[in-house]
């Protein structure tokens, strides 16, 4: 009986210690599993930023390769007319008066830069084109002459050509001013100011 109680617990004891090496084995396996999956895991994971961050290199270099649209910054530049000699020779003179000559802009106190002709003198444009004697000024005159009306100017310095535009409370015969010449700006008509003693011829009458 005392053989068969000591078979007993060896056998028994066997299978303790089977039992703990299996599970032993369970946990070393699983273990082993568990640590292949992190790996992998981990594997495809810089896999994934890899192929995302070649995506992004690819987009940049497609960028890159893409034709650049050139900027190009205009320059605004303001064209000068320069006015054309008169191209009539031989012209009678109809009229001759001497008188002051005063300077205004298009843009003075209570003026719209409309002239009475209709003409819109503003932003600079203080020449006008006519057909037979090309680019010329522009002056205020009396009444008395049509508006079309051509009139050579003669300075100390120089003459020129002009045509009557516009009408003025202040210009005109019996007036301060005889005639008053269109500048670009009401600043610049201060700046030269009046002209006296001048001599005044008139060309044409009207257009």
């Amino acid at each position: 009986m005392k053989k068969i109680y000591i078979g007993f617990n060896i056998i028994l004891i066997l299978l303790i210690l089977s039992a703990i090496f299996i599970n032993k084995e369970e946990v070393l396996i699983t273990k082993d599993i568990e640590t292949k999956i992190l790996k992998t895991t981990k594997i495809n994971k810089y896999e994934d930023n890899e192929v995302q961050l070649k995506k992004l290199e690819e987009e940049q270099e497609a960028i890159e390769e893409q034709p650049k649209e050139e900027i190009v910054v205009k320059e605004e530049v303001k064209e000068e007319i320069k006015p054309v000699e008169n191209i009539v020779e031989n012209v009678e003179i109809l009229e001759e008066q001497t008188g002051s000559l005063s300077m205004y802009g298009p843009d003075c106190i209570g003026c719209s830069g409309y002239l009475a002709s209709g003409y819109n003198a503003s932003g600079g444009n203080y020449y006008y084109h006519d057909n037979t004697y090309g680019d010329i000024r522009i002056v205020a005159g009396d009444k008395s002459y049509p508006l079309g009306t051509i009139v050579r100017i003669k300075l100390p310095t120089e003459e020129f050509n002009a045509i009557v535009l516009d009408r003025g409370q202040g210009i005109g015969f019996g007036k301060r001013f005889l005639f008053d010449l269109l500048c670009e700006s009401e600043q610049t008509a201060n700046t030269i100011g009046t002209y006296y003693n001048v001599r005044f011829e008139i060309l044409r009458r009207g257009y």
